[in-house]
């Protein structure tokens, strides 16, 4: 076996501080990290493409440092470390051998982002067949040069040794070390808690072991289209994406413009239609498909009626209840939007729409009834106001009307930027 004159050193200082490391020849370490404990995040056994393999050998300048990986390493401008990783694409992987003394662990990871980067934390035993997993961890310091420590929700590990896997799912981070913390809330045997129960039981005795923390984070999202999930509770991460048209993305199918597809006045077309949408939505990881979009024509400078309907609000509601349908005959969730009263671009975030009680029900509201009632699992809020209160924080609408009334038991979110208050 031949070293690289880089892993001799590294070599010496593993001996001198009693690190159980062990060389591939011709290749990279394989470290034994211990937890509790941190983990320089460039002492990694590999990775996957899209790891960090997307860079070239010369690019940084630092292929002396791990000259068979080509991996984005680079010297850090953090204060606290030697060298730190980009990433930039979804996908990107590394993994580590830890060896857990057992117990609940809290994760800390020292990364800088401008966009919001989710990474999740997998974990298997050595040599175990499949990786499951373990926490994820959102990421947004407010700039790629903005170093702070973030904290993550606890996992449990049993003692042994194990293979973590860190994955970037959304957004790009540059990385500098990960830190495992005795404590924290434990992971939950999430089969035994809900073994017997009904859905609603299911959901509250799930609830009832979340952490103020994980409320929060679930409330916020994780990202530009996601929400983080919590792994301890079995409750998944769920990646949203856009639109009216149909998931959007380069090798996605080309479909009409909304007042194209109202024209077809053909609802099982419409059906067949959802149904596509929702195969495509799934082929790109989507839980959520952000549409249908169908607000009211009223307003000839509506910067958005491309991806409305008609003026009609029964058309509206007979094409709504098929594509609500084919859509979710998928397992994504359609997402009814924008509620309510939306039709205008201009000053979109603050202009106020004023509408009587009759004009409002008959009008602006059938086709979101016809929505919820045909069993849509999520609805969007619009940007702009309705009688003297932001969509976002309309009582009237939202729970008086919505909730209480229609008896929907979805989740409502707000359009993009529209969050005002908490």
């Amino acid at each position: 076996m031949k070293y690289y004159p880089h892993q001799i050193v590294l070599l010496s200082l593993c001996i001198i501080l009693g690190r159980e490391d062990v060389f591939a020849e011709n290749g990279p370490a394989v470290f034994t990290h211990a937890i509790p404990g941190k983990i320089e995040l460039e002492e990694y056994d590999g990775g996957g493409e899209g790891v960090a393999y997307h860079d070239d050998k010369i690019k940084h300048g630092l292929n002396q440092f791990r000259p068979v990986d080509f991996v984005d390493v680079e010297k850090t401008q953090d204060d606290n470390g030697e060298y730190n990783i980009g990433w930039t694409h979804r996908g990107e992987w590394l993994q580590y051998t830890v060896r857990a003394e057992g117990g609940t662990y809290t994760p800390k990871i020292r990364a800088a982002s401008a966009l919001s980067g989710r990474i999740l934390i997998q974990g298997r035993p050595q040599g175990g067949a499949q990786f499951k997993p373990l926490t994820a961890m959102l990421v947004n310091t407010g700039g790629i040069s903005k170093w702070k420590t973030v904290e993550g929700t606890a996992f449990t590990l049993t003692e042994g040794v194990w293979e973590l896997r860190l994955t970037l799912e959304t957004g790009g981070v540059n990385l500098n070390w990960i830190e495992f913390v005795s404590g924290g809330a434990p992971t939950v045997d999430v089969p035994a808690l809900l073994t017997g129960k009904a859905l609603e039981e299911k959901v509250d005795a799930v609830m009832q072991k979340m952490t103020f923390e994980e409320k929060a984070r679930l409330c916020i999202g994780s990202g530009p289209l996601s929400f983080a999930g919590v792994p301890r509770l079995g409750i998944a991460a769920m990646n949203c994406g856009d639109g009216p048209r149909g998931p959007k993305h380069p090798q996605g199918t080309a479909f009409p413009a909304g007042p194209g597809q109202s024209a077809t006045w053909n609802t099982e077309l419409m059906h067949a239609m959802g149904e596509i949408w929702g195969k495509e939505a799934r082929a790109k990881d989507l839980s959520v498909l952000l549409g249908p979009a169908f607000n009211i024509l009223r307003d000839p400078i509506g910067g958005r009626f491309f991806e409305y309907y008609s003026e009609d609000p029964y058309l509206n509601g007979a094409l709504v209840v098929p594509m609500v349908e084919g859509i979710q005959s998928r397992k994504v969730a359609a997402c009814l939007k924008h509620f309510a009263c939306n039709n205008r671009e201009n000053n979109r975030n603050k202009y106020m729409s004023n509408v009587d009680e009759r004009t409002l029900r008959e009008i602006y509201l059938p086709a979101f009834k016809m929505g919820v009632d045909a069993g849509a699992w999520t609805v969007m809020t619009g940007a702009n106001g309705a009688n003297g209160f932001l969509l976002s924080d309309n009582k009237r609408l939202l729970t008086d009307i919505l909730k209480q009334e229609w008896g929907f038991d979805g989740f409502v979110l707000t359009d993009w930027c529209g969050t005002r208050s908490t």
